[in-house]
């Protein structure tokens, strides 16, 4: 948070401050905290939480408004999304990945072995509910079928689709923000 905000005051960027504070977000705060996070293994609600609340703190730093602005807010005006979203998301493409192996591999046996004799908290109890929250089939052929990366539009489609539908949610909840309405998670 701090290197971003240091290179946002330090160097100008004029009418692209926006896309550039937000490319800064992507690449050096979510790529960082996020590093490998589609194999997490037992990744709390309170994990997330945490890390989207650092998220809320650099957006505002970088927007500088007060600690009172709605978080929906931020995610639905600058059309991007929460950290919780994009682990899912993450997660989601590495089952396709794992899906692709060459089914001797023994990353492939133990993934199937976990699939179809879960314990509590196994890394694929959490990647079935992101696929029920992001509404894509579990069949195992659908997902082998499509490429890397139409299956990652796929996911990416979905996952802005599921954002939108949950923070229009948050966002009725409050008064300021009712006279908005969001058809899709872009930049406003």
């Amino acid at each position: 948070i701090t290197q971003t905000e240091k290179l946002l005051e330090e160097i100008s960027f004029g009418e692209y401050f926006m896309e550039i504070a937000l490319l800064f977000r992507e690449t050096m705060f979510v790529n960082g905290i996020l590093t490998n996070a589609e194999i997490w293994y037992s990744f709390s609600e309170s994990e997330i939480k945490e890390f989207e609340s650092l998220d809320r703190l650099l957006l505002r730093k970088i927007l500088q408004v007060p600690v009172s602005t709605h978080l929906e807010a931020f995610y639905l005006e600058l059309g991007i999304l929460p950290i919780g979203i994009i682990v899912k998301a993450r997660q989601i493409n590495y089952l396709h990945y794992l899906l692709t192996r060459d089914t001797d591999e023994m990353l492939y046996k133990f993934f199937i072995t976990q699939w179809f004799q879960p314990c509590r908290g196994d890394w694929t109890e959490t990647v079935k509910q992101d696929l029920q929250d992001f509404d894509i089939q579990w069949d195992f052929d659908y997902i082998r079928s499509e490429s890397g990366e139409a299956f990652k539009k796929i996911v990416k489609t979905k996952a802005h689709e599921y954002s939108l539908n949950k923070l229009t949610k948050m966002q009725r909840k409050h008064s300021k923000m009712e006279d908005l309405y969001y058809t899709e998670v872009k930049p406003q």
